[in-house]
Order: structure tokens, then C-alpha cells, then sequence
């Protein structure tokens, strides 16, 4: 369900498979960089691509459920949820009413159709600007020879929190993509802006993307043998993730 607080909503997740009950997941900035408080124990996720919450959540809705899968593969706006007979077109609606006992679940789609398309681009784009920007952070920040993960993440998180200590939360990040012009086509689309730089893109890394690129180079680092964890290695691996994606 949703739950509400002072900087904005939260939607707690329930029974999705690799993820604790304590967790919550948001779309506000605002709520993600004050946190829910200090006497709230429970971990909060921004929904975007390359934290690991979102992605099993959404691993775990594209499992193959046809009319799932259907409307994700098609990206139909939806109108209504329909179930016995009965619809219901908001979230509201839905948990005040009584499900009727079996039948087929069938999602609803709006007549006007949205363009899937501009969609994919854009959060295809989005991917490689945080698997180059992490890249460029795992060559900065990792250590040159081979560490645990724990060992090799543990600068990148002290950057962080000095960044978070600075007026405005902002450091300037420098990386580079395969398709630098199909970004910058997108630049004022993304979940942060690029701008084109004498040499590479340039992207104001606020607290929520540096904690998006710590989940990328941990996930890679958990993901290699022990003795190949290095930065250089990581970096190479993740450029040539978001050249996969070009």
C-alpha cells in the first residue's frame, strides 16, 4: 500500500520475491533525500533503473503472467482493472471494495494509445548514463587491486556522505557515452539533465544518483570473481554494459 509522509509517498512492497518487508519504494526526490524520519527503521529505494529493488520488482512483474506481460510489452495507458463484471479505475477504489471470487483478471486500456517508443529511448538512455557514470566513478574511487566488495565500495561511500555534507548536495560528474548525441537529443527528459562538455557529458550527481551508481558497482562487483574486482575492471565492464544498450 501507499503511505504517506511529511516530503511525500512511499509504496510498501509485500511478497515480492528477494525483497525484505521493511522496504519502501518512491518516486519523490524530495522524500528520498530527507528520508522517512528519524525513528522510521525501514529502507527506503528510488524507482529507477539500476537500484536493485526496482529491478526485482520489476523482474517479478514481467514474470510470465500474459496479461502482465501484455501490457508492459505494448505500453497501453490503462483506464481500468476489470474483475467479474465489476471495474474499478483507481487504487482507492479497488482496496474499498470486496473481490468478487474467481475469474479473469483483465486490464483495461485507455483508447488513445501513448507512444512506447519516446518511452524505451528515454529509459534506455537512462541506463547508459548510470552504467557510464559508474564507470567513471568505479575507475575514480575503487581501488586499483583487487578487494572484497565491501572493501572496494567503502570510498565511493565516503564520497557520498561528504557529498551529502556540501551546500546543495551537488558534485559535477564527468563520463562519456556510446551515443553521445542520441543523450544529449534526450538531455531534458532524463531523471538528470546531461550537458555536453569539451570533452564527454557532464551531470550534476545529486545523492540519489551517486547512491544509483554505488548500486551498479556493487551489483557488478558482487557479480565478478574475487580476483578481477578492481576499478579499471569494473569500469571496462560497465562501459561496455551501456554500449550494449546503444
Amino acid at each position: 500500500g501507499v503511505e504517506s509522509f511529511a516530503h511525500g509517498d512511499a509504496f510498501r512492497l509485500v511478497d515480492v520475491p528477494g525483497v525484505p518487508r521493511d522496504v519502501l519504494l518512491t518516486t519523490s526526490r524530495e522524500l528520498f533525500e530527507h528520508g522517512l524520519g528519524a525513528e522510521d527503521r525501514r529502507r527506503l529505494h528510488f524507482a529507477t533503473y539500476g537500484d536493485p529493488v526496482f529491478e526485482k520488482l520489476l523482474d517479478y512483474m514481467l514474470q510470465p503472467y500474459e496479461a502482465v506481460l501484455a501490457a508492459w510489452q505494448t505500453r497501453k495507458p490503462l483506464s481500468a482493472l476489470q474483475l467479474g463484471g465489476q471495474r474499478w479505475a483507481t487504487t482507492d477504489d479497488l482496496l474499498e471494495s470486496e473481490l468478487p471470487e474467481g475469474g479473469e483478471i483483465k486490464l483495461v486500456a485507455r483508447a488513445q494509445r501513448l507512444p512506447g517508443r519516446q518511452d524505451d529511448r528515454v529509459g534506455r538512455q537512462q541506463k547508459v548514463m548510470l552504467d557510464a557514470a559508474a564507470a567513471n566513478l568505479a575507475e575514480q574511487k575503487l581501488k586499483p587491486t583487487p578487494d572484497t566488495p565491501n572493501n572496494q565500495i567503502a570510498e565511493l561511500d565516503r564520497f557520498r556522505g561528504d557529498v551529502s555534507q556540501r551546500h546543495g548536495q551537488r558534485v559535477h560528474l564527468k563520463f562519456d557515452a556510446p551515443d553521445r548525441n542520441g543523450m544529449l537529443a534526450l538531455k531534458d527528459t532524463l531523471l538528470w539533465p546531461v550537458r555536453e562538455k569539451a570533452v564527454g557529458l557532464q551531470v550534476d550527481a545529486d545523492p540519489l544518483l551517486l547512491s544509483a551508481t554505488r548500486d551498479v558497482i556493487y551489483r557488478q562487483l558482487g557479480d565478478m570473481k574475487k580476483d578481477s574486482r578492481t576499478g579499471h575492471e569494473v569500469a571496462r565492464r560497465l562501459r561496455e554494459s551501456a554500449a550494449s544498450m546503444s
